[in-house]
């Protein structure tokens, strides 16, 4: 590595050589596009998000039946998921949006399907958590008033800052 630059420059190579090594599946010097959005984006690749629900089943699913049940569902921590409701929300969000199939379980597709960051779902969560954070007279409705009050809020959110918070090494 070159000498003269900085550490923190140094560091970001170091961190992308290592990123692109756990990216690169079939030539370590090319990345096809399911391998680049692993290295970029790794929040829209579907490796990286059948890697998740992978998981999620792993150690979720208690009677391997390669489905998560709602009792299995509510142990996953909420700040592991979309979702960060009460209890009774949570589990309104599991039968009306999660559960597309209205079978009381969730198989591998519908979990892929939530956890994609395409998912509408995602916008809408994030536009009620804006008004409910800057909706100041609780009338479910935003004056111009209220939003400029809460630029900052809006300014971070992840619909307008999506660069930071996809890439948190930013």
């Amino acid at each position: 590595m070159h000498p003269e630059l900085e550490r923190s420059i140094k560091e970001k190579i170091a961190w992308d050589k290592a990123a692109w090594s756990e990216a690169e599946k079939t030539d370590p010097d090319f990345l096809n596009l399911d391998e680049f959005l692993s290295f970029r984006h790794p929040e829209s690749s579907h490796t990286t998000l059948l890697s998740k629900a992978d998981d999620l089943l792993g150690e979720y699913d208690k009677d391997a039946d390669e489905t998560l049940t709602w009792e299995e569902y509510s142990l996953i921590p909420s700040e592991s998921l979309l979702v960060r409701y009460s209890e009774n929300k949570r589990q309104e969000e599991f039968n009306n949006f999660i559960d597309r199939n209205r079978d009381g379980k969730l198989d591998k597709r519908e979990i892929l399907s939530y956890l994609d960051p395409r998912n509408p779902r995602h916008a809408h969560l994030e536009a009620e958590s804006l008004i409910q954070i800057s909706d100041t007279n609780k009338d479910q409705q935003l004056s111009m008033k209220e939003i400029l009050a809460s630029a900052d809020i809006f300014l971070a959110s992840k619909v307008i800052d999506t660069e930071t918070n996809f890439h948190d090494e930013f």
